[in-house]
């Protein structure tokens, strides 16, 4: 594009008159005659000659300047505004527009249409071009001046511009790709892209060339596209709908994760799935916010494979993105509404359950067993007949079912609208009692409990109905004031109100602190009950995992009216509870790409930044590792009680040697080996256990019962922590 000159600007050639530093013929000096020592005043006639030489620029200027009116492109945005310039597709999130004064970047998702206009006489849309600082471009024949210094550009009717090399950030070749490509002649592109169409539907080798040709024509293929697909079928229609697809995806992806990961584009259209799915993994790491419209176009691709879909649905339960579920389930097909009306309802919204009333009609067993099992769960109703009843008694529960929902459809309708609000509740009632919650919360991380329990309660007063709040007291008056019932009443109306906007994290968190009230007073087997539900309801909840197990274990070694039977089977349920929770752990960690707070609010300029989000994510993983370790403590402990030593010492060696800087694991091999009668090795892991925490009693018991206070210290084992 011809931009205007600058201060270092040479421009030579035909209308260059009087700009820049233009090459003119000198008289020649006779010898002897010194230079005049000041300018000479003007005559008539170089006045004349000087205005005729403007006039001429002039008039050079408003011909390159309606050449390039008659090739400008024309841009409509969405807010009305149109641009005009020369559109570039990069194939990123955004459109260039090249005018005179700068080149401009134009998100896609801003772009209503784009227009075309005629190439100028003699211009090339093709030719080389080279980049200014700023972001000029400027296209026509591209050299060097001899001596290096200069980067000089033939404009075809207009001249030469010539820029300092310093000025130039880069030159692009011609052709040199569909990265660089600029908008073309339409009538030309209309009867290329018809052409390439027409090739789609012959298959093979021939199909997968044209497809890739329209996918390099980015945005300027889309309109003639979206016009073919109306007509085209078979293979060519499923081909356009792909290189639609493809324009689709670069509207919706935002700035930092086109930045951050520009590769996104081609990766999420990758041919196995598993790749695609290793592609939204790393957009949520790298670009959290940007990364979850990226998940629901996935998942909303009716032609994405089913295990990529399923990923898209766990992914999103996991965020709590409840607004972008719900909005799925009332746009989605068949087979995804079914799969969301089940990971909705895990998460106690029930808008899918016509859905799995319908589903009891399948001919597939296992689609049947499964809408039959969570119907059950979700409604709290057994209408099911026998699996081999006749086909009447299943219409009938259907009926029962549908009769149900009728009478409870306001209510869950009511709930789901909530969860989708932006500002859920937004009543004076709940902006009052967030406000005392708030006010609670800062008074209990003062330690003022008193105070901080007046504020829950005012809370609850204002607004019966936000959770939050009773969470809270309940928990407040659990550890800090010891007021078990009191405690446990408040937990259970959160647990038994199921309000419209809480997510179930609040409700598994209710049901553990009832398993450690019942845990404390000793009702291990109700505590069991809690802790169980605390999982169901919080699939990742691992330190419930850990709390179930540890029950178990209490109740089998604290009752004493239990029959030795019971006694080992209570012992099993331990030893499985420990390797289900190692299993959940170390799953949670492979695809941990969870957020801990909303997602929009993880950004550098928001108040939870990058930096904040990558430390609660080490945080996060530090916390498994600490599971991990207690499940080591726990299997270890349960396997003495069985009397299975050598399964207790690989079970204590091995985690030993994963983490070898935590002293409970250097207790467990110590008690092994005493158990063993091997006093000399048990010594030498208590001792090893009293350098990484000195204050640990247990260990300095166990040094003292071996008869080792005054023995030498051990060196730390390697890869200890100082």
């Amino acid at each position: 594009m011809l931009c205007p000159p600058g201060p270092d600007t040479i421009i030579r050639g035909r209308n260059a008159g009087g700009l820049g530093r233009v090459a003119r013929p000198r008289a020649p000096r006779r010898s002897g005659n010194p230079p005049p020592a000041r300018a000479m005043p003007w005559t008539a006639g170089d006045r004349e000659r000087m205005t005729n030489a403007a006039a001429w620029w002039v008039v050079g200027l408003s011909f390159a300047l309606g050449a390039l009116a008659q090739a400008e492109d024309r841009v409509t945005l969405r807010s009305g505004v149109v641009r005009t310039g020369r559109i570039r597709d990069p194939g990123r999130n955004y459109i260039e527009l090249e005018t005179p004064q700068a080149t401009d970047r134009i998100a896609k998702r801003d772009v209503a249409r784009i227009q075309l206009g005629r190439p100028a006489p003699g211009e090339n849309l093709d030719s080389e071009r080279i980049e200014l600082k700023g972001g000029r471009r400027i296209a026509g024949e591209v050299r060097e001046s001899p001596d290096g210094k200069r980067i000089i550009v033939r404009v075809p009717g207009v001249g030469e511009v010539s820029y300092p090399r310093e000025e130039v950030v880069r030159r692009i070749p011609r052709g040199e790709g569909a990265a660089e490509r600029p908008s073309a002649d339409p009538e030309q592109l209309a009867v290329r892209i018809a052409a390439l169409v027409e090739r789609l539907g012959r298959g093979g080798a021939e199909a997968d060339a044209a497809e890739k040709e329209l996918r390099g024509l980015g945005i300027f293929a889309v309109e003639p596209l979206d016009g073919a697909a109306q007509t085209a079928a078979g293979e060519a229609a499923r081909r356009i709908r792909g290189v639609l697809r493809a324009h689709e995806l670069r509207k919706i992806v935002g700035d930092e994760l086109d930045k951050e990961l520009p590769e996104i584009y081609g990766e999420i259209e990758a041919p196995q799935p598993d790749e695609r799915i290793e592609a939204l993994k790393a957009a949520l790491l790298v670009a959290p916010a940007d990364a979850v419209p990226v998940v629901v176009f996935v998942l909303e691709d009716p032609e994405e494979d089913a295990a990529v879909r399923s990923f898209c649905v766990e992914l999103l339960r996991r965020l709590n993105r409840y607004r972008e579920l719900i909005d799925a389930f009332y746009r989605a097909d068949a087979g995804l509404a079914f799969a969301l009306a089940v990971a909705l309802g895990e998460n106690g919204v029930h808008i899918g359950i016509p859905c799995l009333i319908t589903a009891l009609a399948e001919d597939d067993r296992r689609l049947r067993a499964l809408a039959a099992e969570k119907l059950e769960a979700y409604t709290g109703e057994d209408y099911l007949p026998a699996e081999d009843a006749p086909a009447g008694e299943w219409r009938q529960a259907q009926e029962r079912y549908q009769a149900w929902w009728l009478a409870h459809r306001d209510v869950i309708n009511e709930r789901a609208r909530a969860m989708t609000s932006r500002t859920p509740q937004a009543t004076p009632q709940r902006a009052r009692a967030i406000q005392y919650w708030e006010r609670g919360a800062e008074e209990a991380a003062k330690e003022e409990y008193a105070a901080a329990e007046a504020s829950f309660r005012r809370a609850l007063d204002e607004d019966p109905s936000y959770a939050r709040a009773g969470l809270s007291l309940g928990i407040l008056l659990y550890r800090h004031q010891r007021r078990h019932a009191d405690a446990a009443a408040c937990l259970e109306s959160v647990v038994s109100g199921r309000y419209p906007d809480v997510t179930d994290d609040v409700y598994a968190v209710a049901m553990y602190h009832l398993g450690a009230i019942r845990r404390e007073l000793g009702d291990y087997k109700d505590a069991a009950e809690w802790f169980k539900r605390a999982i169901e309801t919080g699939k990742h909840y691992i330190e419930a995992y850990t709390a179930l197990g540890d029950s178990y274990y209490e109740w089998a070694l604290m009752s004493d009216d239990l029959p030795a039977a019971r006694r080992k089977e209570i012992l099993a349920q331990a030893e499985a509870t420990c390797d289900a929770g190692l299993q959940a752990a170390a799953a949670y960690e492979k695809e941990l790409v969870v957020m801990p707070v909303d997602p929009e609010l993880v950004r550098d300029d928001g108040a939870f930044s990058r930096r904040d989000y990558l430390r609660s994510l080490k945080t996060l993983r530090d916390s498994l590792a600490r599971s991990r370790t207690a499940f080591a403590v726990s299997l270890v402990r349960i396997y003495l009680v069985q009397g299975a030593l050598d399964k207790a010492e690989a079970r204590a060696r091995e985690a030993a040697a994963q983490d070898p800087s935590d002293a409970n694991l250097q207790i467990a091999l110590a008690r092994v080996f005493e158990r063993k009668g091997d006093a000399a090795s048990a010594l030498r892991h208590y001792r090893a256990a009293l350098r990484l925490d000195p204050e640990n009693e247990t260990a300095s018991h166990g040094v003292f019962r071996l008869g080792g206070t005054t023995a030498p210290r051990e060196p730390a084992p390697k890869g200890a922590k100082k």
